[in-house]
């Protein structure tokens, strides 16, 4: 991914109306680029959720994951603050 530094530059050329051709592609690449990778965590969170929720456990009424007696709703809500 170009380095935010360049980003910032290009961004401030666009805003002052001094960008070229090449600045404008190397911007909406990079723009797009950041797009998908926004897209792409929100599926593997997605994906994190629906696992842990396959693989929860039942003991006296509470969903657990894992070994170590976290509950669903814990592990849930700290990949969501992530």
């Amino acid at each position: 991914m170009l380095n935010e530094k360049i980003i910032q530059e290009l961004r401030s050329r666009h805003e002052a109306g001094k960008e070229s051709g090449f600045d404008r592609l190397l911007l909406d690449a990079a723009e797009l680029i950041e797009s998908l990778q926004s897209d792409n965590i929100e599926q593997y969170r997605e994906g994190y959720r629906y696992g842990l929720s396959a693989y929860a456990w039942w003991k006296d009424g509470v969903q657990y994951v894992g070994t170590c007696g976290t509950r669903l709703k814990e592990a849930l809500k700290e990949i969501h603050d992530d």
